[in-house]
């Protein structure tokens, strides 16, 4: 069995797929599988991903390419992976994404060390011509708590920087959201965290999140849909820690979630706002508890201002913000 599985989405990555599969092939850690799932890619990413293979003979027996029966998007590929994998951990790795070549096997080493369920790791925003290091906060070591106070702290969701034994997502029944393709990531970590007993952060950076690649469904512009997937994940998941026995101690998180989701309706449109206000209005009360801390920089201000009755300022930035940026571009 190995140490650990990397699960790799592959869709029209052709760009980043070698610079991806040496990161991956190039690991300290020997004893990794490696599922590299096909989405019915369309470019020529896996014909990459092979000649790559071909320098790293070595790995060949642990890599498995998977091709899904038909383009299905990102959560059903990682639900496919993590049916697959076989390894005492998971991780996983987007393809447009790269790793340090020491990172699984510090993650390893580490979830050893400390018994730990989750190890989680900062990690790099990689723009065109600059990095910027995000460093987590430091988290308590009980993941439940972590969970149960993330609406005093920004709590980054992705799967990626996440090392998590395999056994949390089996007999817990953890997989992807069907359909969902906006904070998908949140779903799988939410309910990992509150199933798991012992978190251990690694202070340091050692995932390069690719921030230049304007494909990918982060980069892209809020749609209709990825707003739809935000505010159904929050009630999911909502509803998910709802039914727990100790369900009370996530009450806050869980209103926050929604909150936070139905927050995204205002942009630039004063229609946004009647929508904002029939959405998940029993929120409401619950706003004197949440951090403006909990919140990235733009959506800090935009709770902040509509918190505090301001809501019609943030649409005017919006505008303002919008109309701008036609004027530049």
């Amino acid at each position: 069995m190995p140490k650990v599985s990397v699960i790799v989405p592959v869709y029209n990555v052709e760009n980043y797929m070698y610079r991806c599969a040496v990161s991956l092939f190039e690991q300290t850690l020997d004893d990794i599988e490696y599922l590299f799932i096909d989405d019915c890619t369309p470019d020529h990413s896996i014909e990459i991903l092979r000649a790559t293979l071909e320098r790293y003979p070595s790995r060949r027996e642990r890599v498995r390419i998977i091709s899904m029966a038909s383009n299905s998007g990102l959560p059903a590929v990682r639900r496919c992976g993590i049916s697959e994998s076989t390894g005492d951990y998971i991780i996983h790795c987007d393809s447009d994404d790269w790793v340090d070549v020491t990172m699984y096997e510090k993650m390893y080493d580490a979830a050893i060390a400390n018994a730990a369920d989750v190890v989680m790791c900062d990690f790099y925003e990689e723009y065109r011509n600059k990095s910027k290091l995000y460093k987590n906060p430091q988290f308590p070591s009980d993941p439940k708590e972590v969970i149960a106070n993330a609406y005093r702290y920004v709590f980054i969701g992705a799967v990626w920087n996440k090392l998590i034994k395999r056994d949390l997502y089996i007999t817990n029944n953890i997989y992807p959201y069907e359909n969902i393709n906006m904070a998908e990531d949140l779903g799988v970590t939410c309910r990992i965290f509150v199933n798991a007993e012992k978190l251990y952060q690694l202070n340091e950076g050692l995932y390069h999140y690719n921030k230049a690649n304007i494909r990918s469904i982060s980069a892209n512009k809020q749609t209709d849909k990825n707003l739809n997937d935000m505010l159904f994940m929050s009630e999911l998941l909502r509803r998910y820690l709802s039914e727990r026995v100790d369900c009370s101690r996530f009450e806050l998180y869980a209103n926050f979630l929604c909150y936070s989701s139905r927050l995204q309706i205002i942009q630039d449109n004063w229609e946004d706002w009647s929508r904002f206000k029939e959405t998940y209005p029993e929120t409401d009360k619950y706003v004197p508890f949440f951090s403006v801390k909990a919140f990235p920089p733009r959506a800090a201000l935009r709770f902040w201002l509509v918190s505090h009755g301001m809501a019609y300022v943030s649409i005017a930035l919006m505008k303002g913000l919008k109309f701008f940026s036609r004027l530049v571009g």
